[in-house]
């Protein structure tokens, strides 16, 4: 069975995605409970950008697995910009799971912010830059809430941090905790980018 997605994860990064599918798609079949599974086929999907398919295989593995940190994460992080609000009540799962986990606070701030819960946002947000959460998105949500409820000295010292790690990003790009690239630096007028794994446990 490990073999098994192990060759799938090969020829996914050989960009054999339609093989790889179909080793997922035979796995599924012999073993629906097999743990680990669903979310592996779930992140399978993500490399095609088929969003849909892999939030069923993330709900599937919660429905096998409702400890399932991860599951909660990846879902809560493909509805950043999309359905924040959606997105939102997984993040609040996985942090109810794995209070300690600094990642899964700063996903739910984000997810808060975008949502204009600034308050909720702040909470979330500090507590990941407590646990060493130092990604420019953060700052760059921290500073927003804090300027929607009027903490200035706050919002520009945030701002101030975004723009240093915003620089550097550019500048100095390095990969994350798994050797993966990190995500371009934030430009407010962007559209959707995932947030960093920095910090996430799997």
């Amino acid at each position: 069975m490990v073999l098994q997605a192990g060759r799938a994860e090969i020829l996914g990064a050989q960009k054999k995605l339609e093989d790889g599918a179909k080793i997922y798609s035979s796995l599924l079949a012999q073993a629906p409970a097999f743990p680990g599974l669903h979310y592996a086929c779930g992140k399978f999907f993500l490399l095609q950008h088929l969003t849909d398919e892999a939030i069923a295989e993330f709900q599937q593995e919660i429905k096998n697995d409702p400890a399932h940190v991860q599951s909660y994460l990846e879902i809560a992080a493909v509805q950043y910009h999309v359905d924040s609000a959606a997105g939102a009540k997984y993040a609040e799962e996985a942090v109810k799971l794995q209070p300690a986990l600094p990642f899964a606070h700063y996903l739910l701030g984000l997810l808060y912010a975008d949502s204009s819960e600034y308050e909720k946002a702040i909470t979330e947000l500090e507590i990941a830059e407590k646990g060493h959460i130092r990604e420019a998105d953060l700052y760059y949500a921290l500073g927003r809430a804090y300027s929607h409820v009027g903490r200035k000295e706050d919002a520009a010292r945030a701002r101030a941090t975004f723009l240093r790690l915003n620089a550097q990003a550019s500048s100095e790009p390095e990969p994350n905790i798994y050797g993966e690239p990190r995500p371009r630096p934030h430009d407010p007028a962007a559209g959707r980018a995932r947030p960093s794994d920095e910090g996430k446990q799997h």
